[in-house]
């Protein structure tokens, strides 16, 4: 797996995959410790890194209880182990993970019993890597996506505690500059639609983009670019399928991988119960922030959302999420190479 994921790496520079990639080369990659959901995934220190999220525990008489996890697993470029980091330190499901350098940004997620707003930052460099406090979120929040752009993460979207026991979607953007010593997160824009649920989401060529998600349980084709110097949304050219829960990444300044999630194959209104089918989608989108144009590229060996999705040295690295047709979690890694 080693001298696979080099030799991914390579060609993927030799070939010039940022300029417009065509297809994927897909590979199995290294099994998972844990069978989980991997919405928290991010790139740091030269190491793919994935961070808690859930998974289903067998109960007696067949019952499932799900559980939330803390463990923390590395996967450094050109390897074929996974390698245990500090444990997080809290149960966190559908948190966001962002990496600047060596540092790696965890931040909100839910467990069992509430949601959670705290930030914790982990140094990669430092020889015993422990996880320290971060600036908390104004609230808690937990499914949130985003990106970097320079030294400022953002975030968005997700569910937030709507006081009366449950939760509703989180619509402000928050911004948090990580050159700021004493920084704290900042409200920079407002989702131009409040009903939105579990959309995707990617930084490119300084801008950040949002695709997709849900409306009602209804997979969604939407898409939007934020100019964050000017705090204002512009609508982009709709998703050619509709695709909600799933994963994006950079893979260059230009484009925007797009993978997975749920997707529309039958409306209420065609169903015979009045029920939307949704079922998990393995679809690749590549989308091109210049020309305003997606094409597909070859799907996912796998159909998964809520996956963790990162671009690495050129190699694409989708790492678990829930799988069809049962929607349990899956313990296995999709690697590709652009070409």
């Amino acid at each position: 797996m080693k001298r696979l994921i080099a030799t991914l790496a390579l060609i993927s520079v030799l070939t010039g995959c940022g300029s417009s990639p065509r297809g994927i080369d897909w590979q199995w990659g290294p099994v998972l410790p844990e069978a989980r959901s991997a919405r928290a995934t991010a790139a740091a220190g030269g190491r793919v890194i994935t961070v808690g999220g859930t998974s289903w525990l067998d109960m007696d008489g067949g019952a499932k209880k799900k559980r939330w996890h803390r463990s923390v697993y590395a996967l450094p470029a050109a390897d074929d182990t996974w390698r245990a980091l500090p444990d997080y330190p809290l149960e966190a499901g559908y948190a966001a993970a962002f990496g600047i350098d060596e540092l790696l940004f965890v931040i909100g997620g839910r467990d069992a019993g509430k949601v959670h707003r705290e930030t914790f930052i982990l140094d990669l460099a430092e020889p015993d890597a422990q996880w320290k406090p971060g600036p908390p979120l104004p609230g808690p929040r937990f499914g949130l996506v985003g990106g970097v752009i320079g030294c400022t993460i953002y975030v968005t979207g997700g569910f937030e505690p709507d006081g009366s026991g449950g939760n509703r979607p989180g619509t402000r953007l928050l911004a948090l500059d990580c050159s700021m010593p004493d920084g704290a997160w900042r409200q920079a824009a407002t989702l131009p639609r409040a009903d939105l649920e579990w959309p995707m989401a990617a930084t490119c060529g300084g801008r950040l983009y949002v695709f997709g998600g849900s409306a009602a349980g209804v997979p969604l084709t939407s898409a939007w670019v934020l100019d964050p110097d000017k705090a204002t949304w512009r609508t982009c050219r709709p998703m050619p399928v509709a695709l909600s829960s799933g994963a994006a990444t950079a893979t260059s300044n230009r484009h925007v991988l797009i993978c997975g999630g749920s997707t529309l194959a039958v409306a209420a209104d065609a169903a015979p119960d009045g029920k939307p089918r949704t079922p998990i989608a393995s679809t690749c989108l590549l989308y091109d922030s210049k020309r305003d144009r997606y094409r597909h590229l070859t799907s996912l060996p796998q159909a998964v959302l809520d996956q963790g999705l990162v671009v690495l040295d050129g190699t694409v690295t989708s790492i678990g999420g829930e799988e069809s047709p049962h929607r349990t979690r899956t313990d296995l890694v999709q690697v590709g190479r652009l070409r």
